[in-house]
This record gives C-alpha cells, structure tokens and sequence, in this order.
C-alpha cells in the first residue's frame, strides 16, 4: 500500500535468508532494510564497492551495477572469474530488457519492460546515453490503477524530467484489477503539465498510423510497460 510496507516485504524476506546476501549498501534503501534488521545473520557483500572495469553490450549505469551484483554471485559459486567476465561481456540482455526488436524507416524500435518510476528514470537515462544525438520518442502505458495512484507524484516528477523529445502516455494496462475510477493517464499527463513533451493518448492503432510516416534515421523510439506496449512495438516493427 506505501513505501513503508514495500520495505517490510523486504525486511520479512531477509530475515528467513539463511546465505550470502549480495547488495547494494550505496543504496540509502537498501542499507536501511539490511543495517536496520538485526536479527539478519546473513554474511553480506557489498558489491557497490567492487565494480566491474569491463565494458557491457548492454547499455546503462543500472547494468554495471547489475553485472557487478553477478560478478559477486559468480564468485561465491566458485565460478573462474576470468569465465564471469567472459560471460557478462558478451550477454547481449533478455526479451523485453532494451530489447532491440528492428528499424521502421531507419528508426530504432526498442521493447523494455520498465513501468516503476525508478525503472523508467534509468531507462530514459541508458537511451539518451546511448544514442546521444537521435530524437528519442517513448511510448508508455502505466501498470495497474492501484500502483499509479500510489506511486503518481513519482511518475510526474521522472515523466517532467525524462531526458528525451516526447512521451505519449496510453491508458493504464489493469492487469488483475478492476477500474474504479481512482486514478487515469490523462490525470498523469495534466499533472506533467509539459503538453509539448507529455501527451494522453487512448487509441493505438490512430496513433501507429500517425507516426509510421514520420520516423526516419534519426528517431528512435522506445516502448515501456509491462502490458500491451511490447505488442505494439511488434506491430509497428512488422507492419501490422
């Protein structure tokens, strides 16, 4: 329901764990949970201490510290570090993870799960650093009515600050849920209050028409959601 109990999930589950926990003790969250618990016997790493100097295929500040994370993983596994680093080196990323899914008129298409603020702020960050002087389109649909208003003052703020050229924000994906009518994207994109960045949209297929015939070379457009966004990308990748 808040932050709070987010964070009393975590404490619950750390408290059962019995191993090694790898974490990231830079993350005031984390060390919160983790220092404040002391009832946790576990051996802790932190890998935030110990990052990785080798370079990823995949793009972002968030994957060195994941493939840090791994590294330790790998390490207590008594796997060979020079196999680790092999292995992180050539991991091209997973399904829906900044997933490169082809080009529509020379326009980069990419499919990325990401539908919590945290995520998408990370995001928006790894596809301007990657492609540093392209116009950068996304497509959001928020997940679940229950976490948007529970969450909306965060969306706002990483939807106003997103380093990228324009946003069309859908209808939120239910999911398991029922609307009653609580929270909607429209009210997402007034808060914004940037209507020349952040725009509601509610129909898709009058939207893919609308930009087919505008992408070219330099735009790349990134799809975020955990609903049907990774199903548009392919229908507009695929000519649907």
């Amino acid at each position: 329901k808040d932050f709070e109990a987010y964070k009393d999930s975590f404490k619950k589950f750390l408290r059962a764990t019995k191993g090694t926990v790898v974490a990231n003790l830079d993350n005031p969250g984390v060390k919160e949970v983790l220092v404040l618990q002391s009832r946790i016997v576990s051996t802790i790493i932190d890998y935030s201490k110990d990052l990785i100097d080798f370079k990823l295929k995949i793009p972002g500040d968030f994957n060195i510290l994941n493939a840090s994370a791994v590294y330790q993983v790998g390490k207590l596994l008594n796997i060979e570090p020079e196999v680790i680093k092999r292995s992180l080196e050539n991991f091209i990323g997973t399904g829906r993870r900044f997933e490169s899914l082809g080009k529509v008129n020379g326009a980069e298409i990419i499919s990325d799960f990401a539908h919590h603020p945290t995520e998408l702020r990370v995001n928006f960050q790894a596809v301007r650093d990657k492609f540093p002087n392209k116009k950068i389109w996304v497509i959001f649909q928020p997940h679940m009515f229950s976490r948007t208003h529970a969450l909306f003052a965060d969306f706002v703020k990483v939807l106003k600050q997103a380093p990228v050229d324009g946003i069309a924000v859908f209808d939120i994906f239910p999911s398991r849920e029922l609307d009653t009518g609580l929270v909607n994207s429209k009210q997402l994109v007034e808060a914004v209050g940037d209507p020349k960045k952040v725009e509601y949209s509610s129909d898709w297929d009058k939207y893919k028409q609308g930009i087919k015939g505008y992408l070219g070379k330099d735009d790349v457009v990134l799809f975020m959601g955990a609903g049907n966004t990774d199903k548009w990308a392919k229908e507009l990748v695929n000519n649907e």
